[in-house]
């Protein structure tokens, strides 16, 4: 039976044969922490979601990945890491780990988990976010329908685009 090849610049190595990649085996820095709230039933308790700095192997050589190392208190007790061509990569893909793998071992343990209790989201607020855009869009509506007001019996001949506009927008979204 043939063995398949696998072919690096230089290197040449039967599938399978590669060496084992270096990995981190501890958090070491923190640099960012955010505590989430891990819901069961009608029992709620904290979970830390803990992010270690990215780190390169101590040996690293050109072309070997960054590695971002987080912890979090739901699921097992391990030590999680993602692989970037950099740091901020390695980070990235890191907290995207955390996205995907904090609501499944909730889900898991019975509950759900989230940062906020009207959120959808572990890492990023979109309640919080939903809110701030309504209520923006709520006073630029506001603003809008005023000037339509003021506008609406205008005969300056220079205002009818914007008059047709304002127009166009508070028949569109004035009543909702």
């Amino acid at each position: 039976m043939r063995r398949a090849l696998q072919v690096k610049p230089g290197v040449i190595r039967p599938v399978g044969a590669e060496p084992s990649m270096w990995r981190p085996e501890q958090l070491g820095n923190v640099v960012a922490t955010r505590v989430l709230t891990l819901r069961i039933g009608e029992v709620e308790s904290s979970v830390d979601l803990v992010v270690g700095q990215p780190v390169r192997s101590p040996n690293a050589e050109e072309g070997e990945p960054w590695w971002c190392p987080i912890r979090f208190g739901v699921g097992p007790d391990k030590l999680w890491a993602s692989a970037g061509e950099d740091s901020l990569q390695a980070l990235i893909l890191a907290l995207e780990l955390a996205r995907k793998l904090l609501p499944f071992y909730a889900k898991q343990a019975g509950g759900t988990i989230l940062l906020d209790p009207g959120d959808t989201d572990v890492i990023t607020p979109n309640a919080k976010l939903m809110e701030f855009y309504g209520e923006a869009a709520g006073e630029a509506l506001k603003a809008i329908r005023q000037a339509d007001r003021l506008l609406r019996d205008s005969e300056d001949p220079a205002l009818t685009g914007i008059r047709q506009e304002l127009g166009r927008l508070v028949s569109k979204y004035g009543d909702k």
